[in-house]
């Protein structure tokens, strides 16, 4: 998960875990034709609609797991039954 620090130059610093063996080193996020390549591993600072952009991502990952483990648990509960 994403972490921050805002400084007072208006940029947000992240930090992007890095990832396990086959996945990308560097998360890239574009908006409008404009692309910014994040190093896994790395802190960095980036502009507020890139980091806005990494948590949206963040919570929709999130929300797709857990609704994936509710259905899970659902039909767990239902083969008992």
């Amino acid at each position: 998960m994403a972490k921050t620090n805002t400084i007072d130059d208006g940029l947000i610093e992240v930090y992007i875990p890095r990832s396990g063996p086959g996945e990308e080193e560097q998360l890239v996020i574009g908006i409008n034709g404009e692309n910014t390549v994040i190093p896994k591993g790395q802190r960095v600072r980036v502009k507020p609609w890139v980091a806005e952009e990494i948590f949206r991502s963040q919570e929709a990952k999130d929300t797709m797991y857990s609704r994936k483990e509710e259905k899970i648990r659902e039909a767990a509960a239902g083969k008992q039954q």
